[in-house]
């Protein structure tokens, strides 16, 4: 990342002509091109390498235009350098991928900055853009493609669920007492485990490498705060886990199923009133009572539309839980058990890339 709007020793770069925007383009629409971009060029070198440096030039050019005080003082180079509010530098047109349209008719509206701020996150405004299906498909999008780029090392980051994860849930399945020792053992786990992926997902933000060691130590530091904004969904989950085992041991497995499908929606309706708090805290790096009162501003304002899209994530893991269960029908319950939590530790960093980007475009939208 540039600490500096430009380098000595090498060319001046219009990063105005890498976004495709012009000189006066706002924060929202400098953070609308470089998420753009950015996933049509990760799309792009799967088949075409020469976009790795495309992909390069563009993190480069959103680290200097997105922070405020880094963009005026290359707006003062860019000045003296091409000439006041010069237009972007021509180019020759690329057959792909597709430039971002130009609006030139809008005008940044002036800012208060006598102001001073008490935080370092400004919350949403009450009136929030509409973000509906289309923009959920976006976020969906680059998730998908941020987990295909950095599959290996998400995969490093999930390792100890996935390996500890079905050895506890056949170890769950041996006696009644060990599935009430076992089970808030292994919601724990994933919980701890999806919180380094928010991390993980918060580097990736900042153009580093998701590695397990910085994206654990991150969920360390704020171990609190994480546990503090958890510990219901995971009371929630373990409840209806470990009852459901024992109605299924001692009476009815039909009855055990109906638990677990009421408890289940009990998580997602709690996941969807607490959806951002987490990606706020570890994926942003905001303290802990401010990531709470943003995610609960953002959820409150968008209780439909984060309701739609956690529903969205969760569809794999639907789908995991009946292939377990035909699993746990045909060869035995600990099996099926235990294919559902190698499922769900190799899911995780896909909820967590998705609410964190859509954290980071929400506030974005309202700053």
């Amino acid at each position: 990342m540039a600490n500096e709007p430009a380098g000595k020793g090498k060319p001046f770069q219009d990063h105005y002509e890498v976004l495709h925007l012009h000189p006066t383009a706002d924060a929202g629409m400098v953070d609308q091109a470089y998420w753009h971009l950015a996933r049509v060029y990760r799309d792009a070198i799967a088949t075409d390498l020469s976009f790795t440096e495309k992909l390069d030039d563009l993190n480069e050019a959103y680290s200097v235009l997105r922070p405020p005080e880094l963009r005026r003082q290359y707006d003062q180079l860019r000045d003296d350098v091409l000439g006041v509010r010069a237009p972007p530098t021509p180019s020759a047109p690329e057959p792909e991928p597709p430039p971002v349209a130009v609006i030139e008719t809008q005008r940044p509206k002036a800012r208060e900055e006598t102001r001073p701020r008490r935080s370092r996150l400004r919350l949403p405004r009450p009136r929030l853009p509409r973000f509906g299906v289309p923009r959920m498909r976006e976020i969906l999008e680059d998730a998908i493609i941020t987990f295909r780029q950095e599959g290996e090392n998400l995969l490093f980051i999930v390792a100890p669920a996935a390996v500890i994860g079905p050895i506890g849930a056949m170890i769950a399945f041996h006696s009644l007492t060990a599935a009430i020792v076992m089970i808030p053992l292994l919601v724990l786990l994933f919980f701890l485990t999806y919180a380094a992926c928010l991390r993980a997902a918060g580097l990736m933000m900042e153009n580093r490498t998701p590695e397990m060691g910085p994206a654990y130590g991150g969920v360390l530091e704020s171990g609190r705060d994480t546990i503090q904004f958890a510990w219901q969904g995971m009371a929630i989950i373990s409840g209806a886990a470990i009852v459901s085992v024992l109605v299924s041991t001692l009476w009815r497995t039909d009855v055990a199923l109906l638990l677990i499908a009421f408890g289940g929606s009990g998580f997602l309706i709690w996941s969807a009133r607490h959806a951002y708090e987490q990606p706020f805290l570890l994926g942003l790096s905001v303290p802990g009572h401010e990531a709470q009162a943003a995610g609960q501003h953002l959820a409150d304002r968008l209780s439909s539309w984060t309701a739609m899209l956690v529903v969205t994530l969760s569809a794999p893991v639907l789908v995991a839980g009946a292939l377990a269960f035909g699993l746990s029908t045909a060869i035995s319950a600990s099996f099926g058990a235990a294919a559902f939590s190698m499922a769900v530790a190799l899911w995780l960093p896909l909820p967590a890339l998705a609410l964190t980007a859509a954290c980071a475009r929400l506030v974005s939208a309202n700053e």
